[in-house]
């Protein structure tokens, strides 16, 4: 549009385009982020500029949301790595346990739930982190079953709206990110805003 291209001559150069292959994120040595091409492909002023320039660079259009990614990947590190912020929050809020006595963790075992002890999530797991994001970690999780996913607690939350629910980040998508998995821009989105609030 910007080079006052018609729609079906912008069809005839995309046809002449070689086939992406899908990769990870992670098997890219010099991303190009969407800017940068913003920048080079403005000056470009015919449309053999463009075709050669996208055949040099057919690697880098093979994935989407790099720098969304990779700043998930870098919140998510800063929060999962062994002694990072989730660890040392843990030990902060949670390591009274280790002061109690075994008379009071019998109690409290005993007032979780009509006296049968409940597993707990694996704090140091994708969905144990997610689970302390949401300030769960201490809440027990095996009265949900077998689902994984937060729709149970999110599922009539009054704390939560309605449309929060429907759209919130589910634990596939922050399990794909962090290892460099493609997802959705939808779902990039969806996990930024959850780290960054």
């Amino acid at each position: 549009m910007k080079n006052e291209i018609s729609y079906s001559d912008a069809r005839k150069i995309i046809e002449r385009l070689p086939e992406t292959k899908n990769i990870l994120l992670g098997e890219i040595e010099d991303v190009i982020y969407t800017q940068r091409i913003r920048n080079e492909v403005e000056s470009f002023t015919k449309t053999e500029e463009l075709l050669d320039y996208i055949n040099r660079h057919i690697a880098q259009f093979g994935y989407n949301n790099a720098s969304g990614s990779v700043r998930i990947q870098e919140l998510w590190k800063e929060l999962a790595e062994e002694n990072g912020l989730c660890e040392k929050e843990r030990r902060i809020l949670y390591g009274i346990d280790q002061y109690l006595t075994e008379e009071e963790k019998i109690e409290a075992e005993r007032r979780v739930g009509d006296g049968k002890k409940e597993r707990r999530a694996d704090a140091s797991s994708t969905f144990g982190i997610l689970l302390q994001i949401l300030g769960l970690s201490d809440t027990y999780t095996s009265r949900w079953g077998k689902d994984r996913s937060l729709k149970p607690f999110l599922a009539g939350n009054e704390g939560i709206y309605p449309i929060a629910e429907s759209v919130f980040p589910d634990r596939d998508g922050i399990e794909k990110v962090p290892n460099g998995k493609k997802v959705s821009f939808e779902r990039v989105r969806k996990i930024l805003i959850l780290l960054l609030v």
